[in-house]
């Protein structure tokens, strides 16, 4: 009943007439009333979403606007993706915050605040005015492998969220996890990035003096403070104005990690209890929850026993630590929602080098299993790897086994993911110790090890398997120890994953020979619908791999995306894999499968303008004519781009030129109950005209401002291939389709206009010289009794006019 509800509604917006002076609604006010009737954000996330926007704004009140501010807005209000980057402390959240409440002020967003893919999946309104809010992308300290595969399992969504023009995504993120070799997959997060400590962004004298007078109430002039590092500078005004000790303002700036370290040994000294507690915060991770001391569980009594016992605070029960926590202190240590958290990821990240190192077995032994997964890395890697990561805990090889086997005891409480994504694990010399410690087990635990699914994770990892993930890094020594403990090859995580998914995915050709060996199943797909196949075409297309699992006979045609019918055959079309492509046509993979909205393969290809693809399906039979759900066909897109080759290839295979697009109409009519869509085919068009039309197209659509979506849309509805070259200005495109017909004056069914009026438009004089020798009418009108001399004298094209009166003569 909802949903016939939300379509009857649906219809009376499609009837509506726009907002009229007396004040009637508009398509958009109506719009807006039924997204507000379906809320995807379930009542309890919104009001934690909205208390967390009020904080924001409470917060707010020392912001102070700078040219990085004012970039980044202007930024978001004209790009739909903006990656905000710099170092722990430079400001990044607070800008994001702060752009975040401007444009739900000034611009009418809605702001959702979302920590993963599937919250963005499960929050999007297609047509909704909503800004995405993501803080530290992908990792807060290291790049986070996990969450970047996570992400790159959803990049369709990011993809449709981005393209939404109702939709605005802003995200914060770590310099060294954007910049990280891993996180490169996700490109379409890359597209603009704005860093907070670059020679453009960075703060500037007046700008750290308007900050510091925020926080302290008076202008500073001592040089220590104003040039202290960019890096973290808004963080320490923040810091030190709500001390209380009237500490030395200039050398805190100067080194403030000096400072920490100070601070945190006088605690150690004159307040035991609260070094305690700190450590705690950072053994857990910074999720402290009040109630753990309410429960006291032997694991926690052991904790606490054990930092107790360092600081030289034996038998101290845990409550009087937890009373120590419970004192205001906007310093080191706030409560939120009764979970004890460091203040600031800075100080966070220092803490955790801190005690990291000052009591590393007590850390391996007890501390979060997430917190071991990216905070410690084998000193042997340090030395192997030329990059460095700031604050990490260098752990030695005195301890090396000892934290092994506490990897392996996470194992096999089924923390899966937490083991093999253990930065420790992206180094083979690692991996061969790791490998060294399992073999050190009784074979009935080793049984149990190979076969434990991940039973801690609910995102893309729930239900990872160790042999799945193995897959990830082409780890065969890894993945032979497994298989010989009876690790079951084909069992799925909970997103339908396989082992051979993975392998594929990550383009391990050894990984997929021993699976395959092993009797991997080939035709295993994904909840997605993607099967080994398809991934190995998406991704990387390599041909070894692929030839692996064709000799395997899978079903190269049954197993598409769900979502959108997409077969391996067009994947690889669509990477531009011609190898790949080659292969499966080889094996009879059918190119007359198209996806839900019509596209086929060959005008992918020719839109990717890959000459080789386009040429292989018309040899296998490819229609040329096929028509996507707008009426586009490859011819019209390569007349429109101006792709020669491809349109001699296109014309040799008898393809018409007398396709039109559907009418704008049609279009209307049939995308009436996806405006994202249609959306979408516009920004296409627009975006065609930018990148492959003439100097003069290219001016015309940015004269036009924002009327060019509706503007470009029009001119392409309905047309013919050549109102599409004459528009775009392709010359030697307009040459080819006119070469064998009869007449030139194509009109379109719609409005009447011809080729010639387009060219006329735009003042493409050599198109128009050609139309006019092959007899086009230059006094033809449209429906609104428009001829192409009307048009060029409106647009005062001086030298059309002459050459148009003179053929008129």
């Amino acid at each position: 009943m909802a949903q016939q509800e939300k379509d009857m509604t649906l219809q009376d917006i499609s009837r509506n007439e726009d907002v009229t002076e007396e004040g009637t609604r508009s398509k958009d006010q109506v719009m807006q009333e039924l997204l507000k009737r379906t809320d995807s954000v379930p009542s309890n996330i919104r009001e934690q979403m909205r208390i967390r926007i009020n904080e924001w704004e409470d917060n707010s009140k020392n912001f102070v606007i700078t040219k990085a501010y004012n970039t980044i807005l202007e930024k978001i209000r004209s790009i739909d993706c903006v990656a905000v980057t710099g170092s722990s402390g430079s400001g990044k959240s607070a800008i994001v915050r702060q752009v975040s409440l401007t444009l739900c002020r000034d611009d009418g967003f809605e702001i959702i605040t979302i920590s993963t893919p599937v919250e963005l999946k499960t929050y999007y309104t297609p047509g909704r005015k909503t800004m995405f809010v993501l803080e530290d992308l992908c990792g807060k300290f290291t790049a986070n492998e996990g969450q970047i595969n996570g992400w790159d399992l959803m990049k369709d969504v990011v993809d449709q969220v981005i393209k939404d023009s109702s939709c605005k995504l802003l995200f914060s993120c770590r310099l060294q996890v954007f910049h990280d070799p891993k996180f490169s997959m996700l490109q379409l997060f890359k597209s603009c990035e704005c860093n907070l400590i670059s020679d453009e962004l960075c703060l500037d004298t007046d700008e750290k003096k308007k900050i510091f007078k925020s926080y302290f109430g008076s202008e500073t002039t001592e040089d220590d403070i104003l040039l202290s590092s960019n890096v973290n500078y808004p963080l320490l005004c923040q810091q030190m104005s709500i001390r209380k000790d009237n500490p030395d303002v200039a050398k805190y700036f100067k080194t403030p990690y000096c400072a920490y370290k100070t601070e945190l040994e006088e605690l150690t000294i004159h307040a035991p209890l609260k070094i305690c507690g700190l450590c705690l915060c950072i053994m857990f991770n910074n999720q402290l929850k009040e109630r753990d001391f309410k429960i006291l569980s032997s694991d926690f009594k052991t904790v606490v026993n054990d930092i107790c016992e360092f600081f030289g605070l034996q038998l101290t029960p845990a409550t009087s630590i937890r009373k120590e926590l419970d004192i205001p202190d906007k310093t080191f240590v706030n409560k939120q929602d009764g979970v004890y958290k460091i203040c600031h990821d800075n100080l966070f990240d220092f803490m955790a080098y801190y005690f990291g190192t000052l009591i590393p077995k007590c850390f391996i032994d007890h501390a979060d299993s997430s917190f071991l997964r990216e905070r410690f890395l084998w000193e042997k890697n340090i030395q192997s790897d030329k990059s460095s990561i700031e604050n990490i805990v260098h752990l030695d090889d005195d301890f090396l086994v000892l934290y092994i086997d506490r990897l392996i005891s996470d194992w096999l409480k089924g923390k899966v993911s937490d083991v093999f994504y253990n930065i420790n694990m992206n180094y083979i010399s690692f991996r061969k110790e790791f490998l060294k410690g399992l073999k050190r087990i009784d074979r009935n635990k080793a049984t149990d090890l190979a076969n434990i699914k991940d039973a801690f994770r609910d995102d893309f990892a729930s239900g990872n398997t160790p042999l799945i993930i193995s897959c990830l890094y082409g780890d065969v020594d890894l993945m032979k120890w497994l298989l010989e403990h009876s690790a079951k090859v084909n069992v799925q995580r909970d997103d339908g994953a396989s082992a051979l998914c993975m392998a594929c995915e990550k383009n391990h050709e050894d990984a997929v020979s021993i699976l395959l060996e092993n009797n991997a199943k080939v035709n295993l797909c994904t909840e997605e619908g993607a099967s080994p196949l398809g991934i190995a075409c998406f991704f990387h297309g390599n041909s070894n791999i692929i030839r692996q699992l064709l000799k395997r006979n899978p079903d190269v045609n049954e197993f598409r995306l769900k979502k959108n019918n997409m077969t391996p055959l067009f994947m690889a079309c669509k990477q531009n894999f011609n190898s790949a492509a080659s292969l499966l046509l080889e094996h009879n993979a059918d190119h007359r499968i198209c996806l839900n909205n019509g596209m086929s393969a060959l005008l992918m290809a020719c839109q990717n303008r890959n000459t080789d693809i386009v040429r292989l399906l018309l040899q296998e039979g490819a229609n040329p004519d096929a028509q996507k759900n707008d009426g586009n066909t490859p011819l019209f897109s390569a007349a429109a781009m101006g792709l020669d080759i491809i349109t001699d290839l296109l014309l040799q295979n008898n393809a018409d030129i007398y396709k039109y697009v559907y009418s704008k109409e049609y279009i209307l009519q049939a995308f009436e109950r996806a405006p994202d869509s249609l959306d979408r085919v516009k920004k296409f068009w627009v975006g065609t005209g930018k990148k492959y039309g003439s100097p003069a197209t290219k001016k015309f659509i940015s004269d036009i401002g924002t009327n060019a979506l509706d503007y470009v849309f029009d001119v392409v509805a309905g047309s013919s291939p050549l109102h599409v070259a004459c528009f775009m200005g392709q010359i030697k495109i307009v040459e080819k389709l006119i070469r064998t017909m009869p007449q030139v004056d194509l009109k379109k069914k719609q409005n009447g206009i011809t080729p010639l009026f387009y060219a006329c438009e735009i003042g493409h004089l050599v198109i128009i010289r050609s139309l006019l020798e092959k007899g086009a009418d230059p006094t033809s009108c449209t429906g609104n009794q428009c001829s192409p001399l009307d048009k060029a004298k409106s647009n005062k094209h001086a030298d059309v006019l002459l050459l148009l009166n003179s053929s008129h003569k």
